[in-house]
């Protein structure tokens, strides 16, 4: 092989893998990230949806918004004022709401029987 065809080759195949990793893009970034959502998610200005709710004699948690949030934490321009088993209080800048939890809740017994919370 010459060493201009050796060139060129090494050429066409620096380009090839340079237009393969374009379309990868970036591997640390979330998928379908949105840069303006995310200013919206701090300004405040979003929908607050509790998804989950962990009541034990040691702590109290809440998924809000996808994020683990305890009594006294802010979410979305709110404060945690309370966890109930099937809501969650928040302090607002127009006062106080009850949001209660998106989903179904299911509690699970010791052994593994689900069913439906009441």
């Amino acid at each position: 092989m010459s060493r201009r065809a050796l060139v060129m080759a090494l050429f066409f195949g620096l380009s090839t893998a340079q237009l393969a990793y374009a379309e990868l893009g970036d591997p640390t970034r979330p998928p379908d990230l949105d840069v303006g959502s995310f200013e919206t998610f701090l300004s405040g200005d979003v929908p607050i949806e509790v998804t989950s709710i962990l009541i034990a004699p040691e702590r109290q948690i809440a998924i809000v918004n996808d994020l683990v949030v305890a009594v006294g934490d802010s979410v979305a321009g709110a404060r945690v004022l309370e966890i109930l088993p099937y809501a969650v209080w928040l302090e607002t800048s127009e006062g106080e709401i009850e949001v209660p939890i998106s989903a179904s809740p299911v509690k699970v017994a010791v052994g593994g029987n689900e069913e439906k919370a009441e």
